[in-house]
C-alpha cells in the first residue's frame, strides 16, 4: 500500500512538472511567433509604404522584403505546427499535413537563409564596386535575384515529396525530416554550409574594404579629394553618363588640387600656422568620424553574422550528425525542439539586426507604431492653444 502511494505520489509530480514545462515551452513558443509576425510584418510595411520615408523605397530593399516573407511565413505556417508537434510529444495532424509541413519548413527556411546570402552578395558588390554595380542594380536584376532564390529553395523541397524519404511518420506519429542521407548532404550544403561559407567570406571582405577606405581617409587630405577611381574606363563611364557636368567638376578639382599643392607644399614649415593648425584638425576630424564609421561597420558585420551562425549552426549540426553516427545517442525530444526553435528564432532577429541599425527605418517603425497617436497628441495640443473645440481631421 505504501509502495503503491509512493508510486501515485510520484507520477503525480512528474506529472505536474510535465505541465508545467509545456506551458512555459507553449508561452516561449507564442512570444517568438508575436516577435516574428511583428517584425516582418513592419519591415514589409515600411518599404512598400508610399508615405513612409522615400530613402526605404529603393531596389536594394526588396532583398530585405523577401526576406521579410520568408520570416513571416515561417511564423504563420511552420512555427505553429512545429509547437503543437513539441509540445504534444507526437504528431496529431495527418500524413499529408505532415508532408507539406516538411516541405515548407525545408523551403521557406532555406529561402530566408539565401536571402541573407544576396544580401551580403549585394552589399559586397556595392561598396567595393560601387561604379559599375550601380548601373547595373535594376528593379529586373534584384527581382531576377529573388525568384532564383525562391525557385532553389523549392528545388531543394521537392525530393522528399518525390520518394526520396523513408515514409514511417504516419506509423510512428512522427513526423521528421528525411533520414536519407544523400538528401541530407544535398539540402544541407545547399541551404546552410555553402551559403554560410559565402556569407563569411563576402562579410570579411566588407570589412577589409572599409577598413582600407578608413587608412586611405587618414594618410590623405579627404576635404580635397575625388572619391572615385582614377582607372581610365571607370571615369569614361562617369563621363559618358553624367557628360559635360562630370567634365566640369572634374577640371574643378583638377584646379583646385593644383592650387592646394601650391599653397600647402609636402614640408610643414612652408604652410602658415593658422591654416595647417586648420587643415590637421579637419584631418583629425574626418579621421575620427572614419574610424568610428569602421568600427559600426565591423560591429554591424559582427552581429549579422554571429546572429545567423548562433541560430543554424548548431540545427545543422545535429541535422547532419545524427544520421551518420549510429553510435551517437539522440539527443531527446527537449533537446532537439530547443535546438530546432533557436534555428526559427533567427527569422525574429532578422528584422531586429538588419533595420536596427538603419535610421529610415526606425522612424518607419515609430510613424507605423505610433504615428497616429503622435498626431492625435498634436491635434489636441493645438486646439487647446487656439482655444478650439475641435480641429478637422
Amino acid at each position: 500500500m505504501n509502495i503503491s502511494r509512493n508510486l501515485s505520489f510520484e507520477n503525480f509530480v512528474d506529472l505536474h512538472i510535465s505541465y508545467i514545462e509545456e506551458l512555459i515551452c507553449g508561452i516561449l513558443m507564442t512570444v517568438a511567433i508575436i516577435v516574428t509576425l511583428i517584425g516582418n510584418v513592419l519591415v514589409i510595411l515600411a518599404v512598400c509604404k508610399h508615405n513612409t520615408q522615400k530613402s526605404l523605397h529603393q531596389v536594394q530593399n526588396y532583398f530585405l522584403v523577401s526576406l521579410a516573407f520568408a520570416d513571416l511565413t515561417v511564423a504563420v505556417i511552420v512555427m505553429p505546427l512545429s509547437a503543437s508537434y513539441y509540445i504534444r510529444g507526437y504528431w496529431a495532424h495527418g500524413n499529408f499535413l505532415c508532408n507539406m509541413w516538411r516541405t515548407l519548413d525545408i523551403c521557406l527556411c532555406t529561402a530566408s537563409i539565401l536571402n541573407l546570402c544576396a544580401i551580403a552578395l549585394d552589399r559586397y558588390w556595392a561598396i567595393t564596386d560601387p561604379v559599375k554595380y550601380t548601373p547595373k542594380r535594376t528593379k529586373k536584376r534584384i527581382c531576377f535575384i529573388i525568384a532564383f532564390v525562391w525557385l532553389l529553395s523549392g528545388l531543394i523541397s521537392v525530393p522528399p515529396l518525390l520518394g526520396w524519404d523513408e515514409m514511417t511518420n504516419s506509423q510512428q506519429q512522427r513526423c521528421v525530416l528525411s533520414q536519407q542521407r544523400a538528401f541530407i548532404i544535398l539540402s544541407s550544403s545547399t541551404s546552410f554550409y555553402i551559403p554560410f561559407i559565402v556569407m563569411s567570406v563576402v562579410y570579411f571582405r566588407i570589412y577589409r574594404a572599409v577598413r582600407v577606405r578608413g587608412r586611405r581617409a587618414k594618410m590623405h587630405t579627404p576635404l580635397y579629394q575625388l572619391d572615385i577611381d582614377k582607372n581610365s574606363a571607370e571615369n569614361g563611364i562617369l563621363e559618358r553618363r553624367f557628360g559635360s557636368q562630370f567634365r566640369y567638376k572634374k577640371q574643378r578639382m583638377e584646379n583646385l588640387t593644383g592650387w592646394l599643392n601650391v599653397i600647402m607644399p609636402d614640408h610643414p614649415s612652408d604652410i602658415p600656422s593658422e591654416m595647417e593648425t586648420a587643415v590637421r584638425k579637419k584631418r583629425k576630424e574626418h579621421y575620427k568620424i572614419n574610424l568610428k564609421k569602421e568600427r559600426r561597420a565591423a560591429r554591424t558585420l559582427g552581429i549579422i553574422l554571429g546572429a545567423f551562425t548562433i541560430c543554424w549552426l548548431p540545427f545543422f549540426l545535429m541535422y547532419v550528425i545524427m544520421p551518420f553516427c549510429k553510435s551517437c545517442q539522440h539527443p531527446g525530444r527537449r533537446v532537439e525542439a530547443v535546438i530546432t526553435w533557436i534555428g526559427y528564432v533567427n527569422s525574429a532577429c532578422n528584422p531586429i539586426v538588419y533595420t536596427i541599425f538603419n535610421g529610415d527605418f526606425r522612424s518607419a517603425f515609430f510613424n507605423l507604431l505610433f504615428g497616429k497617436c503622435v498626431k492625435y497628441r498634436r491635434k489636441r495640443c493645438l486646439e487647446k492653444k487656439l482655444g478650439m473645440k475641435a480641429l478637422p481631421n
